[in-house]
């Protein structure tokens, strides 16, 4: 198993920019599709998302099925994931609370977001550190993992701004 994990920095200066993707959803998608293009090259992966929610799937599926009708239209060269093809479905909603796997990415990403915490130098409850060294067992499965600060107008959007 492979741990692919990104965000962005979310300041005010973001959601007013990007109103209607507020959570830079449609970036941060684009943003694992591109980290996985090595993979995609020779594996098929099925994107699975949890919950539904409609901003969501436009910004998830919308994108996955222009690639397809790009390549249906014979326009495939412009597209600009090579091999999106290997990608199964525009993506698949599952709630969590219905399926285990998807529980699984929960509790993957809560302890990805404990070491996080810990890392920042944040105090841990002792219930919490006992779970950070689960955590970091997942350290080595880790194949994209960490935070953009990104520059608008000048200014880097992160922890400092």
């Amino acid at each position: 198993m492979e741990i692919y994990r990104g965000g962005y920095y979310i300041t005010n200066t973001i959601r007013e920019a990007f109103k209607g993707d507020e959570k830079m959803l449609g970036g941060l998608w684009l943003g694992i599709l591109n980290t996985l293009k090595p993979k995609i090259e020779k594996e098929m992966i099925i994107p699975v998302m949890d919950g539904f929610n409609n901003n969501m799937v436009r910004k998830f599926s919308q994108l996955v099925k222009s690639m397809d009708v790009m390549r249906a239209a014979g326009h495939g060269q412009s597209v600009s994931i090579k091999h999106s093809e290997n990608i199964l479905g525009e993506v698949f909603y599952a709630d969590s609370q219905y399926s285990i796997f998807t529980q699984v990415v929960d509790i993957v990403s809560w302890l990805r977001q404990l070491s996080d915490i810990s890392h920042d130098g944040k105090e841990l409850t002792s219930y919490k550190q006992e779970l950070l060294s689960i955590a970091e067992k997942l350290n080595p499965l880790l194949a994209c993992d960490g935070v953009i600060a990104m520059k608008f107008n000048g200014e880097t959007q992160g922890p400092s701004s």
